[in-house]
This record gives C-alpha cells, sequence and structure tokens, in this order.
C-alpha cells in the first residue's frame, strides 16, 4: 500500500511541478511552456505511470521542467520557441537546489501557431508522440531549424 502511495505522490508531482520552476518572462514563452506541459510531459508522466511495478526499465523522473531556450523562425518563416527539459530522479530535498536537476534530457521546439511539439532523436526531430512510443516519421528537414532569433 504504502509503496503505491508513493508512487502516486511521485507522479503527481512530476505533474504538477513540470513548468513550475521557470518564469519565463514573454507571453510566447509561457505559452509555449504550457505547450509542452499539457502535449509532453503529461502524457509522459501517466505513460509512466501505467508502467509495471516490477518492470526493468529505469524508474522515471521525480520532477521534470520546461526550459524556454529561445524564441526563433525557421525558413518557412514560421515562430517556434526552442525548449529543454531538465529532470530530476529519486528523493530529494527542495532545500538542495540545482544540483540534483539533470539538465537537456528532452530537447525540442514548439510551435504555437499549430500548436505542434516535436522533440530530438538523433539528429531529426520528430512529433512528441515519438516520446510516447508512437512509431512517427522524422519532421520536415527545416523544422526546429533556425534562421532568425527573435528579440523581444
Amino acid at each position: 500500500m504504502y509503496r503505491s502511495l508513493a508512487v502516486l505522490v511521485l507522479a503527481t508531482s512530476s505533474l504538477a511541478s513540470a513548468g513550475s520552476e521557470t518564469k519565463p518572462t514573454s507571453p510566447e514563452l509561457q505559452q509555449a511552456v504550457a505547450l509542452v506541459d499539457a502535449g509532453l510531459l503529461r502524457p509522459l508522466a501517466s505513460k509512466e505511470h501505467e508502467r509495471g511495478k516490477f518492470s526493468r526499465a529505469r524508474p522515471p523522473a521525480a520532477q521534470r521542467r520546461v526550459r524556454p531556450l529561445e524564441l526563433a523562425r525557421d525558413s518557412s518563416g514560421k515562430a517556434f520557441v526552442a525548449f529543454a527539459v531538465d529532470e530530476r530522479h529519486g528523493w530529494f530535498d527542495e532545500s538542495e537546489g540545482e544540483d540534483k536537476w539533470v539538465k537537456d534530457q528532452i530537447l525540442g521546439c514548439a510551435y504555437l501557431e499549430s500548436r505542434e511539439v516535436f522533440v530530438k532523436r538523433g539528429k531529426a526531430f520528430h512529433p512528441a508522440a515519438a516520446k510516447l512510443g508512437k512509431k512517427t516519421k522524422a519532421a520536415p528537414a527545416n523544422t526546429c531549424q533556425t534562421t532568425v532569433v527573435v528579440t523581444r
């Protein structure tokens, strides 16, 4: 009983704190964090929660956070926000600060207009569903490739 309660608490903390650690200032960056949280982190946390308790797979992250990196445009002129997802594993104390965060565990970009999220797999970008175990084709070559950095 206590083990299942601990798993539930870890899954809940993973969901609750997905984007709460960073405080982006511009509305575009805030939208991107919310989009990545809804389109990638929450489905990933619920998939990991369904894993069997005797699985040999690596235990899921206890906490994840989204860090927006830059607001840019690709070669077709579409605006996107590049992001990185940091993770914490195991038990930790909030006073430990940044030491327990493992940076850049997931890299990708979010297109705000089309509400699409892409993650990097190897050298190519794939839709976020690839991280959930679904078969996907690589996105076009200009996806998430910066040509112009937008400053605000």
